[in-house]
């Protein structure tokens, strides 16, 4: 009887240890999936950045005339009437 308790008890042992280190939801699971939630909250946090620059620049265009202007000036080549446009190209460029 003592034999068969020590037994089962050494199993339960071992198949304890078993799911401690490699089962479902072991340690080391455990720490892989740390490293992914502390890289992901990362790229959420960049991502946030970013969406808060991007809110700025729309309240900008919305309300600011200047900002549009500037805008379309720089990619759209936007000259008013009246204007003269003079483009400088740098001598580094030339020598190409």
């Amino acid at each position: 009887m003592k034999k068969l308790s020590l037994i089962i008890f050494t199993l339960m042992l071992i198949w304890l240890q078993y799911r401690l280190w490699w089962g479902e939801g072991s340690y080391s699971e455990n720490k892989i999936l740390g490293i992914e939630i502390s890289e992901l909250k990362q790229n959420l946090a960049e991502k946030i950045f970013v969406n808060q620059a991007l809110r700025k620049d729309i309240d900008n265009l919305k309300n600011s005339t200047e900002v549009l202007e500037e805008l379309a000036r720089e990619r759209l080549g936007l000259i008013k009437p009246d204007e003269h446009f003079f483009r400088v190209i740098p001598e580094s460029n030339l020598k190409k």
